[in-house]
């Protein structure tokens, strides 16, 4: 194993595992799959969302191993104690879903650790791995799953407008709104992703996002208000400028800034934009419901294609973004215990 930081260890193990030109599918129902549709334990890394993930935290444990454990030179030399050392310092501020996902991450980095090094034994980091309960989070509830209220969102965007103020982060908040953006999506949306030339789905025209693991996905714009909105924040520009102009962080920040100038952020403690995104999902929900006369389930699927969720997620997932889903599930669940 090469004489490098542990970081570099990592990273050189993660890319040498990189089959981005390759699909998971046919690996799944190919021989190394047995043709069974499962995946087996791979070191193969197969989106760049995952990628980075795995960075992500490699970087973060690599920090942590430099400032308690600075003798320890070899990915070979770490043991699992040191990862639970790690997770129990995660458990103050992280939450019991996201500790679950750096559980799946340091499966992943070992078998990708052992095939890029060729070790003949198991490092033995997921046999050993011991996750703590969240203290954050220690009944696993789910953070950042308060929707946005309409009328909390006229007022922080009134607040936003006001006279004597000059911000771009009201056109970051409305984008939110109108199209279900993420905050990172509406920090890098330029004038060419808007399409106001194209009907889209319901003749007012669409735009265009490479969103969360750059999966592509085309909006269509709702609405007559809607495009004349994006024809405003449009005007002028040069195809490849930004339609916000400003980073997400400061997006976000000036968001919590005025969320507290109002008196309301108690409301939203896990969050800012996305409260808002969630607003825009119960919003075109009941579009395609009341007024496109979709079933509940092509309501569904169309929504989380809006959003740009992967095709895994489900109605349970939905129901966190959609009041009206959580409701019906409820009642049905209610109905349930009734009946027995």
């Amino acid at each position: 194993m090469a004489q490098s930081n542990l970081r570099q260890q990592f990273l050189r193990a993660i890319l040498s595992c990189a089959k981005f030109g390759e699909a998971k599918h046919q690996y799944k129902m190919g021989t190394e799959g047995g043709g069974s549709g499962y995946m087996p334990k791979t070191p193969w890394i197969f989106s760049d969302n995952h990628k980075q993930g795995l960075k992500d935290l490699s970087s973060q444990f690599a920090k942590f191993m430099q400032e308690s454990y600075p003798n320890i030179k070899l990915l070979m030399h770490v043991k699992a104690r040191h990862w639970n050392e790690f997770f129990k310092i995660k458990a103050v501020t992280c939450s019991t879903r996201t500790l679950g996902t750096y559980q799946s991450l340091v499966n992943k980095l070992e078998l990708c650790v052992e095939h890029h090094f060729n070790l003949k034994r198991s490092l033995g980091w997921s046999k050993g791995l011991v996750v703590p309960n969240s203290i954050k989070t220690p009944t696993g509830e789910l953070l950042r799953v308060q929707q946005m209220t309409p009328r909390d969102f006229e007022k922080i965007l009134k607040y936003a407008q006001r006279e004597g103020t000059w911000s771009r982060a009201p056109i970051a908040i409305e984008l939110s709104k109108r199209f279900g953006l993420r905050v990172e999506e509406c920090a890098d949306i330029c004038a060419k992703n808007v399409y106001l030339h194209k009907k889209g789905e319901w003749g007012f025209g669409s735009i265009d996002i490479y969103g969360k693991g750059k999966r592509h996905r085309d909006i269509d714009v709702l609405s007559q208000d809607d495009r004349e909105f994006l024809e405003r924040v449009t005007n002028g520009l040069k195809p490849d400028d930004k339609i916000v102009g400003i980073e997400k962080d400061s997006i976000n920040w000036q968001l919590w800034s005025i969320m507290k100038d109002l008196k309301i952020k108690h409301k939203y403690p896990h969050t800012a934009t996305h409260s808002i995104r969630k607003l825009y999902s119960q919003n075109l929900f009941r579009f395609l419901i009341e007024e496109k006369k979709f079933t509940e389930k092509e309501a569904m699927e169309k929504t989380n294609n809006q959003l740009g969720h992967s095709d895994e997620r489900d109605e349970d997932l939905l129901a966190v973004y959609v009041k009206d889903v959580k409701r019906r599930r409820e009642r049905e669940k209610k109905k349930r215990q009734q009946d027995k």
